[in-house]
Order: structure tokens, then sequence, then C-alpha cells
């Protein structure tokens, strides 16, 4: 998460994630950072951590309108 919050609104590569992440080796064995994400969005709302397709993950700075949306309609 440090990684995420360190560059807001900037897209972080798969890769540069499981780097940081994993011990080298297991990156491409393992579904450790897609858990570890799901787990982030449980915890902080899932509006700030967005998935770019292909490419990676972004923090953004402000929650997406969606997960507001969805937030507002569990309540």
């Amino acid at each position: 998460m440090t990684a995420l919050l360190k560059r807001p609104d900037r897209v972080l590569t798969r890769r540069k994630l499981e780097e940081q992440l994993l011990p080298a080796g297991l990156a491409n064995e393992s579904n450790v950072l897609d858990v570890h994400i799901s787990n982030l969005r449980r915890k902080i709302g899932q509006g700030y951590i967005r998935t770019v397709r292909g490419i990676g993950y972004v923090m953004d700075s402000l929650p997406s309108r969606e997960a507001e949306q969805h937030k507002l309609t569990r309540d």
C-alpha cells in the first residue's frame, strides 16, 4: 500500500508492486498481490484502489462516484 500511497493517481504495474511485495521468483506463481489488493479494498473502501486492466493498479486521491453510491445504498 505504501507504494500506491506515495504515487497517488499514477498507475503502478503489477510487476513493480510484486517486486516490492514478493520474494524474487514468486511473482508469476502466486495470487498474493490480488489477495492483498482485495484486503486493502475491504479495509479502506472500494473506491480508492482502481484496477487498470492489463497494466496494474492506481490509488485514486478521491474515491470513485460508483463506490460512494454503493456506500450510500448500503447504509
